[in-house]
């Protein structure tokens, strides 16, 4: 259950991302149902939505689901919930070595076998570096398969597109 409190003025999006809502939030709220019981979002991306819910208490025991197809991202929020002195521990190395070079080395870590021995905290500090340092938040991540932020929007909104027609 969440302990959300009305306004938290501080609960906002600390991420970047390509389809992120935060500039329709007010047109979102609009049809939002004013009583609902638990909270399921299964595209959470920069989580825009979830904050805003926070920030004006409406999920005050109520129990969120997070979800989104992206690992890396659900590993960023769970660290960021579990173990943040450590992430700004991190992010604060990341902050000081920050570079061209150190940036590079940092995006094509994924590429390499090293990623699989990184623990959770090294790719959330990872994650959140790349997306805060890349532009506009497009960071690339890449398994075998390259995947974009943004090409899974497209294909999102194709199946969407397809669905009704």
């Amino acid at each position: 259950m969440l302990k959300s409190k009305k306004n938290h003025p501080y609960a906002k999006p600390f991420l970047k991302w390509a389809g992120g809502k935060r500039g329709l939030i007010e047109q979102l709220f609009k049809k939002f149902p004013t009583e609902f019981n638990n909270y399921h979002e299964p595209f959470l991306g920069g989580g825009a939505i979830f904050f805003e819910l926070y920030s004006r208490g409406m999920l005050a025991g109520k129990k969120a689901y997070l979800a989104d197809i992206n690992t890396e991202l659900i590993n960023a929020y769970t660290v960021v919930k579990n173990n943040p002195d450590a992430l700004i521990t991190e992010l604060t190395v990341y902050k000081n070595n920050h570079n061209k070079d150190f940036y590079y080395q940092t995006r094509a870590l994924d590429r390499s076998n090293d990623f699989k021995s990184l623990s959770e905290l090294d790719r959330a500090t990872r994650f959140i570096y790349l997306n805060k340092t890349c532009f506009n938040g497009f960071t690339e991540l890449t398994k075998k398969v390259t995947l974009t932020h943004q090409s899974v929007v497209i294909k999102i909104q194709i199946l969407l597109i397809k669905k009704l027609f």
